[in-house]
């Protein structure tokens, strides 16, 4: 498995891509997000991009910090899975 992905069944989802697209729909900059979150807002960009992979925890935080159960953004994760273009 590479960079931040997931799997929600046996399929391989982006998880970075659905915290991004989640972050943007609620209007929030990453700087928000980190203040909500507690932490430095290059991680939220190192998560964003791929380059870090959040833990069960701190993606849970993520979620709950844009007001929005961990489910509710793994399918967001299944969606940008599904319809990504390689």
């Amino acid at each position: 498995m590479q960079g931040s992905e997931g799997y929600v069944g046996d399929q391989v989802v982006p998880i970075h891509l659905a915290i991004r697209a989640a972050r943007k729909h609620y209007g929030l900059s990453q700087g928000q997000l980190a203040l909500r979150i507690g932490c430095p807002r290059t991680w939220v960009s190192k998560v964003e991009t791929g380059h870090a992979t959040p833990t069960m925890t701190s993606f849970l935080r993520v979620a709950k910090a844009m007001g929005i159960e961990g489910w509710k953004l793994l399918r967001c994760a299944e969606h940008w899975g599904r319809n990504r273009k390689e």
